[in-house]
């Protein structure tokens, strides 16, 4: 994706809104809305849902990046930031009530300061797996900078970057079996799951919802070759300064 995409698609989800906003007022409630996304779809997610890009900390961990061997892939794209104009970019809409991440890319472009600034539910989910995001630098340890009061983090065993996608031939992007891993369906479906509870409680006020965003539950639907776990918080252990 060109440097573009990362100012671009925020943008994007700004003038939908907009759109929707003139046209559809009276039979949307425009003032609740969620936003679920995949990857890049992810930062977009998590950007209009309060997430801040910190200049500061791109420009330290990109340079320190620059003679250093990179094994997170994502940190190349986070790093095209420095391509584009230095802009005080706010994309924050407080339209977006709950954000539902599945492997965004985090750990440079927002960084701790940047994730702490999400005041909405927050539901990011890792795939252990994941060579694209690595699951350590870009999901477990930007869940734990999170301050909002109602955040989840979901552990798929095994997922991929790909594990939530449909099957990339009909996607016209072709994908080594090897990448995509265990059978997507598993994840899809507990992604459906999921995103239901979180956005009957979080959009639609439904309490009764609320026990389907449990270790309890997905304890139940968790099945081989890919378990799935549920947390909302983490072991002291794993909550570390990003000293990378």
């Amino acid at each position: 994706s060109p440097p573009s995409e990362l100012i671009n698609r925020p943008q994007d989800i700004e003038f939908l809104l907009d759109y929707l906003e003139q046209n559809y007022s009276t039979r949307l409630n425009l003032n609740q809305v969620g936003i679920l996304g995949q990857s890049f779809g992810a930062y977009t997610s998590l950007a209009v849902a309060g997430a801040q890009i910190d200049y500061e900390q791109v420009f330290k961990r990109c340079q320190a990046q620059e003679t250093a061997t990179v094994l997170n892939f994502s940190v190349l794209l986070q790093c095209q930031l420095l391509r584009l104009p230095i802009k005080d970019y706010d994309f924050d809409d407080p339209r977006i009530k709950a954000v539902f991440a599945i492997n965004p890319l985090s750990s440079k472009i927002f960084g701790e300061e940047g994730m702490e600034a999400i005041d909405v539910p927050t539901l990011i989910v890792t795939g252990s797996a994941d060579t694209v995001t690595p699951a350590l630098a870009e999901q477990i340890r930007p869940f734990s900078w999170l301050e909002t009061p109602d955040k989840y983090l979901v552990l798929l065993k095994r997922g991929t970057h790909f594990s939530t996608l449909a099957d990339s031939a009909d996607e016209g992007v072709p994908v080594p079996k090897e990448a995509i891993g265990p059978d997507p369906a598993i994840a899809q479906t507990y992604m459906k799951a999921l995103s239901l509870g979180f956005f009957k409680t979080y959009l639609a006020n439904q309490s009764s919802y609320e026990i389907y965003l449990s270790s309890e539950y997905t304890d139940d639907i968790s099945r081989f070759p890919m378990p799935i776990f549920l947390l909302e918080s983490l072991p002291e252990q794993l909550i570390m300064k990003d000293e990378e």
